[in-house]
């Protein structure tokens, strides 16, 4: 009795993948015809065969913090693009800068590299880079 029980949920698994397998096949021309005669249909299917998630994926990470409420995404929201508009903190790295600037700049009216007598308009070449 129990051998016959196995044999039969093994024949049954068997034709059930066997018959998966089919209908996948046939979705798959399906599929297929329909991305080259009918797009709209085609992107029906495409959609409608998409796994539906349940869950929202309102968690944002914003230096550290993952805020879960909506003020608080619009705050990190907020924070962030003060902080990208903003000008740095560390100022000295920018008079660090500034100070290279300020050197390099007589050398460059000095030198002989740049040729101001041209106008402004004509693009600069790749030499005088």
């Amino acid at each position: 009795m129990q051998i016959q029980y196995k044999c039969i949920k093994r024949d049954f698994s068997r034709s059930l993948r066997n018959t998966s397998r089919e209908y996948d096949r046939r979705e798959l021309e399906r599929i297929d015809k329909l991305a080259e005669l009918d797009q709209a249909g085609f992107w029906k299917v495409v959609n409608s065969r998409k796994t539906k998630s349940s869950q929202t994926y309102t968690q944002m990470n914003f230096y550290g913090n993952t805020p879960t409420h909506p003020n608080h995404i619009l705050d990190g929201w907020r924070s962030y693009f003060e902080n990208l508009y903003s000008f740095p903190r560390d100022r000295e790295v920018d008079d660090d800068f500034k100070t290279h600037i300020e050197a390099e700049v007589p050398k460059l009216l000095t030198s002989d590299k740049i040729s101001f007598s041209r106008s402004l308009s004509t693009p600069v070449t790749y030499c005088e880079l």
